[in-house]
């Protein structure tokens, strides 16, 4: 009798391991699902803004120009013939990305505004001139469009939730991409 509760003893204090390793490794791997999701998510942002970025100016009509990047403090405003018919004027080739502070979130006006990201905790750009100099309001004359060469995009990406084991940010993993820009028609 003694050698079965020894063994009882024995077993439950085994199972009681490997439970414990399985809640932490568990927990391991919800930690590093959540930062590759967010990885994902910026990665996605910056290839998605980059890509019209570099179509910004495109403009298969000889003769006409109009500005593929409009100067604005505010949004990310991009401008191409994306489909290369030679009217500027079609849906989605007046692209403009902006950033709801109090929501966390992207919007993307293409002509109507929706949510392209969510758990956006910061979205910033700014202009560069043909010198790589900060385009900015301060200047004097003040900046136009026709200044601009290139753009940095500047994203902050949060989790979804919470990791109680974070304890920076309120326990939100975060992460910023940085990218410079160069649109392959503006200038030209």
């Amino acid at each position: 009798m003694a050698e079965l509760l020894a063994a009882i003893v024995m077993t439950a204090a085994a199972m009681g391991a490997m439970y414990s390793m399985m809640v932490a490794q568990n927990q391991v791997f919800s930690a590093q699902d959540r930062a590759v999701e967010i990885e994902q998510t910026a990665r996605t942002i910056m290839t998605m803004i980059s890509r019209e970025l570099r179509m910004a100016g495109y403009n298969p009509v000889q003769g006409t120009s109009f500005n593929g990047i409009t100067y604005d403090p505010v949004q990310l405003r991009i401008q191409a013939d994306l489909n290369g018919n030679g009217v500027l004027t079609d849906t989605n080739e007046d692209i403009a990305y902006s950033f709801d502070a109090a929501n966390l979130r992207l919007l993307r006006t293409a002509p109507n505004s929706v949510i392209v990201f969510q758990n956006i905790q910061a979205f910033t750009f700014s202009y560069l001139n043909s010198n790589g100099a900060l385009v900015d309001g301060s200047s004097n004359p003040a900046p136009t469009s026709a200044d601009i060469r290139e753009v940095s995009v500047k994203i902050t990406v949060r989790a979804a939730y919470p990791d109680p084991t974070y304890p920076e940010n309120n326990g939100y993993r975060t992460l910023t991409l940085q990218s410079r820009v160069t649109p392959r028609d503006l200038g030209l």
